[in-house]
């Protein structure tokens, strides 16, 4: 005999309903970004996972295959050169981190000010940052157009590329621009190391 939710169903969708079946290997392995050994875990009629080789898996924020959080694909954002020259300079420690300012009052710099001094050391010719008023090429805190344009960056990327970091307090993936990394307390060295898996 059917029962009413059976009848419901077959009136709404014209059959019931078969609950699905659990595949024979229905075991996963979730792998951590912190070193500790891959947990085991019972997940059936999941989806295979590119960070797993043979057995499916959970997607976490945690996984490598999806560190990216939601970055664009890399080598898309800039030219890899330049990326990788404004990693260098980041952990150069020839500039001091400063506040919001490209370059403030005590020669401190952002993150994306570094990147404004590396413009200026190629290109001679510009005026070097200031620490009042409009920093570089009429910008105090973003990436000038003129930037964006010689790192081949949207023009519309005024806080830098987009990168993701992993959170000191949730310890989950989070994509930002850069700058706005560099506000809510990303080290330097971290975003060097996000902008050089952009490469």
């Amino acid at each position: 005999m059917s029962s009413a939710a059976d009848l419901l169903a077959r009136h709404l969708f014209g059959r019931i309903p078969m609950a699905p079946t659990a595949p024979a290997d229905s075991t996963c392995t979730i792998r951590s970004m912190d070193g500790l050994p891959p947990a085991r875990r019972q997940r059936p009629g999941l989806h295979r996972h590119p960070a797993t080789e043979i057995t499916p898996a959970m997607r976490s924020l945690n996984c490598a295959s999806v560190r990216g959080a939601g970055v664009p694909e890399a080598g898309t954002q800039m030219k890899p050169e330049i990326t990788a020259l404004w990693a260098d300079a980041l952990e150069s420690g020839k500039y001091k981190r400063g506040a919001r300012r490209l370059k403030d009052r005590l020669g401190r710099h952002s993150a994306v000010g570094v990147l404004c001094e590396l413009h200026r050391s190629l290109h001679p010719t510009m005026r070097a940052l200031e620490p009042e008023g409009a920093s570089y090429l009429g910008e105090s805190a973003l990436l000038p157009r003129m930037v964006l344009a010689w790192a081949s960056m949207d023009l519309f990327a005024s806080q830098g590329p987009e990168i993701a970091i992993k959170s000191k307090l949730t310890r989950q993936w989070r994509s930002f621009a850069v700058d706005v990394h560099d506000f809510m307390g990303a080290s330097w060295p971290e975003i060097a190391r996000a902008l050089r898996s952009q490469i």
